[in-house]
């Protein structure tokens, strides 16, 4: 009895080939990045650069160790980063590292919306929706205390039972939305307007990703 051993398609050949030369590139980068810092111990990019390739190659807690040693290098860091480490954190069980991580960046970096955006979610995921709504208040003077604030706010405000607060602020957003200069964010946080107010006259509340503290 003969076995046909059919060799993989052409498009899974060059993917297993590309993924393969990857490897072998970050691993030649990285030994590079190894020697030149213990020449140079305090050159803060290239933990970066080891952190992304060792998150790349599912070391999760290498990369963590790595961006940590950046973060303390790098007199401004790139926010994305944090979000970064804590998207990590996350992903591997550990959502209160991720706050803290996030809230590192937001000490050393003053308010970045990025950053404070995701600590909301976590927030409201671990069902602390208190701590969600004293950080997005942070955020009313430099979101101008928008509309699209006052939705989230008001959306905060029903999760945590502040059911009045929530139905009041969501009035104020609506009646400010029908004044102003019709754009395409503005359409669309009234069809969210309108969608919400259904949802508090039927006792619903919102989905976790419906908070999207964005500006205008």
């Amino acid at each position: 009895i003969f076995l046909m051993i059919r060799r993989p398609p052409t498009s899974t050949r060059h993917s297993t080939r590309r993924q393969r030369q990857m490897c072998i590139r970050d691993r030649r980068a990285s030994d590079h990045l190894e020697r030149y810092l213990q020449r140079f111990p305090d050159y803060a990019p290239a933990y970066e650069y080891l952190a992304r390739i060792a998150r790349d190659a599912g070391d999760p807690d290498t990369a963590i160790a790595h961006f940590e040693t950046y973060f303390r290098l790098q007199e401004r860091p790139n926010p994305g980063l944090y979000l970064s480490a804590a998207k990590i954190m996350e992903e591997t069980g550990r959502p209160e590292q991720a706050l803290a991580m996030l809230d590192q960046g937001l000490s050393k970096l003053g308010v970045i919306p990025q950053l404070q955006r995701q600590a909301i979610r976590l927030e409201l995921f671990r069902q602390r929706p208190d701590l969600a709504i004293a950080r997005l208040e942070t955020l009313r003077d430099m979101l101008r205390d928008n509309p699209q604030w006052k939705l989230d706010m008001a959306e905060l405000l029903w999760i945590a039972e502040r059911r009045e607060e929530a139905i009041e602020l969501l009035g104020a957003a609506r009646s400010e939305l029908l004044v102003l200069r019709p754009t395409p964010a503005r359409t669309a946080a009234q069809q969210r307007a309108t969608e919400m107010m259904a949802r508090f006259e039927a006792g619903q509340d919102a989905p976790v990703t419906s908070v999207t503290v964005a500006a205008e």
